[in-house]
């Protein structure tokens, strides 16, 4: 299979994934629920607090648990800085707190996919036609969201001492 570059999104794609970052930064994502979140973070080379808004996969009640995946694979900067460091503060919903945080091993990557591809099912089925449109796959590659939500790096945060 041919190698593809992903590439960030431009034009409506760009605000339409822009949208939560927005909110965020106007003190409005608890509008957003448990769907979302914002990370601060610290990075690996500059040392300069930056914040990331991502989609939550699944979110677990009984540990105030969130699990995202990372989009961009490895290469995302967030996710490359909390490798270096651990992430400082979550914000979601109206709760605010230091994480303790965790990187998903293969079988509960693909189990976070599986309940993630269950509980939204709209998502799911668009998600090749979304990583199409960010060249991490080919167009029209049939590809089961499963198994393309499930190659995805995840993390999971929950608030220290859960």
């Amino acid at each position: 299979m041919a190698e593809h570059r992903i590439r960030r999104p431009s034009g409506l794609l760009k605000r339409f994934f822009d949208a939560p970052r927005w909110l965020y930064r106007h003190r409005l994502g608890w509008l957003l629920g448990r769907r979302f979140l914002e990370i601060t973070h610290v990075g690996r080379r500059s040392g300069t607090e930056r914040t990331t808004v991502l989609e939550v996969a699944v979110y677990h009640d009984e540990h105030q648990e969130s699990i995202v995946a990372s989009a961009y694979g490895e290469a995302a900067d967030w996710y490359r800085n909390i490798r270096a460091r651990p992430a400082r503060l979550i914000r979601t919903g109206r709760v605010e707190y230091v994480p303790a945080q965790r990187f998903l091993d293969p079988d509960e990557t693909r189990a976070a996919a599986i309940e993630f591809c269950r509980t939204h099912r709209l998502e799911a089925k668009a998600a090749s036609r979304v990583f199409a449109a960010m060249g991490a796959v080919p167009k029209d590659t049939g590809a089961d969201p499963v198994d393309l939500i499930a190659s995805l790096p995840m993390v999971a945060f929950r608030p220290q001492g859960r």
